[in-house]
């Protein structure tokens, strides 16, 4: 997929599920999408665990249940790690990843993801977002997280807006307006 065909599928998400705040709640929107989240301290042998998956995270099909898992580390040192991870692994499940052997373009894909679902480059340009501070604080994530989104947004050649990045914009404000009426 391309950028503009992940942007068109986090703008779905955004208008599906009426996401309207910046540093919205990703476990209640991955939980109302029927997703199973299950932490890692769920676990007794979170040794075996890590060593044949991942530190931070990874998904699967339940074959008892037939339902999608998110497995995540809830026992990180840093919470704020949980606002890439979970993004990260919901990116392979909608963008319809083989569940069981990802390769590097499925990575790079749910990571490109999991910045533009939780910190939409259009946020950055469009309320110009330059400075790390704010990025921590309006998504709740860490210094260096914002640090690599900023670094991401300087090596973009054009802040015009992609057509789809404006649905974004509009799918958010229109979501804002609602939320305030009711």
């Amino acid at each position: 997929m391309n950028k503009e065909q992940i942007l068109d599928v986090i703008c779905d998400i955004y208008e599906e599920n009426r996401i309207s705040v910046f540093g919205f709640d990703i476990i209640s929107l991955i939980k109302s999408l029927d997703i199973n989240l299950i932490p890692y301290s769920a676990f007794d042998d979170k040794a075996n665990l890590l060593l044949n998956f991942d530190e931070d995270g990874f998904n699967l099909i339940n074959p008892k249940t037939n339902k999608i898992e998110i497995y995540y580390n809830d026992e990180i040192f840093v919470k704020q790690r949980l606002k890439f991870t979970l993004p990260h692994e919901l990116g392979h499940i909608c963008l319809g990843h083989n569940l069981s052997a990802s390769n590097s373009l499925q990575e790079w894909e749910a990571n490109y993801f999991a910045n533009e679902l939780y910190c939409p480059q259009a946020f950055l340009i469009y309320y110009r977002l330059w400075n790390r501070s704010d990025l921590v604080s309006l998504f709740d994530i860490t210094y260096s997280y914002a640090e690599i989104l900023l670094s991401k947004l300087r090596q973009r050649r054009n802040f015009t807006l992609t057509p789809n990045e404006k649905r974004l914009i509009k799918i958010f404000e229109a979501n804002k307006k609602r939320h305030l009426a009711e």
